[in-house]
């Protein structure tokens, strides 16, 4: 860690030397632009919000909000509370409502007791889920959630031209 130079007096090690330029540790710069980490030994209770994404291997007991980012919670994370974010990503376990503006999925091994709303979902073989699913793209419940954070005329990431056009028993209007 130290050099010795000129006798038996000691340095501080040069910048180009130190662990983070050897690969061994994240500079500080790198710590503080990645995304946020709730570590495996930690515990948060209440609410948490940001505009960066968010993985969690510990605890939340709370509600977060992230409308414009990922959350993960990890295998070892837990969320007990409402969870919104533009994509979600379970590993772990959760109890709660989920909303994501683009896409919820979740992994095998993720345990989800909630109510999921997005208009994508990806259900890994080996996930367990109870609970309730609604993926219509203009429903309320996402409208409500990201209305600031989408425009009014713009879905939530969904091409509407690839959806059905009508459903049965409704009848088209042509302008």
């Amino acid at each position: 860690m130290f050099q010795k130079a000129r006798g038996d007096v000691a340095t501080a090690p040069d910048a180009s030397e130190s662990p983070t330029s050897k690969g061994s540790h994240p500079s500080t710069k790198e710590r503080l632009t990645g995304p946020s980490r709730i570590g495996a030994a930690t515990l948060v209770r209440g609410e948490v919000s940001g505009e960066e994404d968010l993985f969690i291997e510990g605890q939340v007991i709370g509600d977060i909000t992230i409308p414009t980012h990922l959350i993960k919670v990890g295998a070892g994370g837990s969320v007990e509370g409402q969870v919104i974010g533009a994509e979600i990503t379970i590993e772990g376990r959760i109890e709660g409502k989920l909303i994501a503006s683009q896409r919820i999925t979740l992994k095998a091994g993720a345990v989800v007791y909630g109510d999921l709303h997005s208009p994508n979902l990806m259900l890994e073989e080996g996930a367990i889920f109870h609970g309730t699913i609604d993926m219509d793209p203009d429903q309320k419940t996402l409208s409500d959630s990201f209305a600031s954070d989408v425009p009014e005329n713009i879905p939530f990431n969904v091409d509407k031209s690839s959806l059905p056009t009508s459903r049965e028993g409704d009848s088209e209007d042509s302008a």
